[in-house]
């Protein structure tokens, strides 16, 4: 059939890139090189000419002429995928693992849609720890999820933060200031709401904008990420029905991934507040644990929203309400102690609110954050996300059906 479509169609370039394919699979070497001197005379500007041609360099053994033809590949079509993947299998080939790790994180950076790149990170890593990879099928007509075993469970933290990772390497790639855009983003945000409120309108008494920047940084923290990861499985469609791979993963990037740059917004509160004249104390050691709590709050949030957003894709639309709704109700603006005393535990039953009272206590009144009132939304938060989790569990052969709806 390949003879017949070179003889009927020999300006096509298909035929004889797949003849060089069939016939190394044939392993027949002799016959491979006449068609990619072929496809190479003819055919230079189709990557599969360059792919084919460095494939049959790898079986005759010869990976330097292996890598020129992968070079050229990669020099005459940067924006496709297929060079850069091939030049991390190479190094696989290679058993150069640590190489093979750095390129294959190197083409999800370039190429966050290449499904493969995501599996075959995943191998190599496995292989650098000196443990056997988890074979994972991409049977497309097979829409249900592999739910991880404990084995793959911890494969599959480690996966969600490398994807985090090198998100955040790629977003970062975007912008010209790079990382240091991280630093000005938090700075300015907080520079206008004293240039605003401290300085223009002379609003809320001494130590007004501490207190406000103090609620402001936390809640954009859980803002940006409830947003940013409310509509994440649907995004992810085109993967999750490639890859076998929990629907959980997607909102769980997006909070890690935040996570990440909220460290910058942090480090820029605390400088804010010792020139304030609000130094550091022994109190700000408590601010780790009420870090952790919120995390795991926002961790129940994004999980629960992008959970429900793919059945009824109209809820996208209340999500910034919801925040700004939000934003007025969890004390940010104003002191719990305006609260009527009556209200007050209703008050503090909002999570947000919660965790806003607790910075404050920390740094503004420089004292111990309420532990009762930390533990139990510490409690109801991990009861809250064990029912996320077996909503997945149980939902994980749904969603690929339903983000295609």
């Amino acid at each position: 059939m390949l003879k017949e479509a070179r003889d009927r169609f020999p300006d096509n370039p298909n035929s004889w890139i797949q003849s060089v394919a069939t016939a190394l699979e044939m392993d027949d070497l002799g016959a491979a090189r006449q068609f990619d001197q072929t496809a190479r005379k003819c055919f230079p500007e189709h990557i599969g000419t360059w792919l084919r041609a460095a494939d049959l360099a790898i079986k005759a053994g010869d990976l330097e002429q292996a890598e020129a033809h992968n070079l050229e590949a990669r020099q005459r079509f940067p924006e496709m995928p297929g060079g850069y993947a091939q030049q991390a299998d190479m190094a696989m080939v290679r058993e150069q693992w640590p190489l093979a790790v750095e390129r294959w994180e190197a083409v999800i950076r370039r190429f966050p849609q290449h499904s493969l790149a995501y599996r075959r990170l995943h191998q190599a890593r496995a292989h650098l720890a000196g443990t056997e990879p988890d074979e994972v099928s991409v049977d497309q007509e097979d829409d249900q999820i592999a739910i991880p075993s404990r084995r793959g469970g911890r494969a599959f933290l480690d996966l969600v933060w490398t994807k985090a990772r090198l998100n955040l390497k790629s977003e970062a790639s975007r912008n010209h200031l790079h990382y240091v855009w991280w630093i000005i983003d938090p700075l300015l945000y907080m520079s206008v709401f004293y240039l605003v409120f401290g300085i223009l309108m002379e609003r809320g008494g001494p130590g007004f904008i501490g207190y406000l920047l103090t609620g402001l940084v936390p809640f954009q923290w859980f803002a940006k990420t409830v947003q940013q990861t409310s509509n994440s499985i649907v995004a992810g469609k085109g993967l999750m029905n490639q890859v076998k791979i929990s629907p959980l993963f997607f909102p769980l990037v997006g909070v890690l991934q935040n996570a990440g740059k909220q460290v910058f917004a942090f480090t820029m509160l605390a400088i804010f507040l010792v020139l304030y004249g609000l130094p550091p104390t022994i109190h700000w050691l408590a601010f780790i644990p009420v870090v952790i709590i919120q995390l795991l709050v926002m961790i129940v949030a994004s999980c629960a929203i992008a959970m429900v957003v793919p059945f009824f894709r109209d809820l996208l639309n209340l999500v910034p309400t919801g925040i700004q709704f939000l934003l007025f109700a969890s004390g940010i603006f104003y002191s719990v102690e305006r609260i009527p005393e009556q209200w007050r535990d209703l008050f503090l039953t909002n999570p947000i609110a919660n965790i806003i009272f607790q910075y404050r206590l920390i740094f503004i009144e420089q004292q111990w954050p309420d532990w009762s009132s930390l533990g139990m939304l510490a409690l109801v938060s991990l009861m809250a996300l064990g029912v996320v989790l077996v909503l997945y569990r149980r939902l994980e052969g749904v969603f690929p059906r339903v983000v295609l709806e």
